[in-house]
């Protein structure tokens, strides 16, 4: 038998799913928030025809599927580690994402900075560092504006 270890964060749950042409699968459910009425947010297949597939249930309120990246790790909400020990992240695609709103408020910061700090250019204050107070002053903008208006 193969020896596959499933990490699941509070609220989540994993359950072993086998057939006789060597399928091996894994339903997984989460909290209401996330699943369908039925409590599962998907399926991941670790052999058979869809091995390495992520299947999202049906009705499921957010979209989980398989993460990759460097941030992967950190929005997990299952891990599945094989015996080869290779880490398969699973959690919600969207997570950790800007919305429509905060991208279009990030972009009018970025403007904004570069008004004020193409108004203050001189000598002394050269080229070489214009792109990292542009966006020092972007950063610094929006987070006053998700401070005031966003909590």
């Amino acid at each position: 038998m193969v020896k596959i270890e499933i990490n699941c964060k509070d609220g989540y749950a994993a359950r072993e799913y086998t057939r006789d042409d060597g399928t091996l699968a894994y339903f997984l459910k989460g909290p209401n928030s996330v699943s369908n009425d039925q409590g599962e947010v998907g399926r991941y297949d670790v052999r058979g025809r869809y091995a390495g597939k992520f299947k999202t249930a049906v009705g499921a309120r957010k979209r989980f599927g398989v993460l990759d990246g460097n941030k992967a790790e950190e929005y997990s909400k299952i891990t599945i580690t094989t015996p080869d020990g290779v880490n398969v992240y699973i959690g919600d695609l969207d997570e950790g994402q800007m919305s429509t709103q905060e991208r279009i408020t990030l972009g009018m910061c970025i403007n904004n900075a570069t008004h004020l700090t193409a108004a203050q250019m001189d000598s002394e204050n050269a080229p070489q560092k214009l792109v990292n107070s542009i966006y020092d002053l972007a950063d610094a903008l929006f987070a006053e504006y998700k401070a005031r208006y966003m909590d």
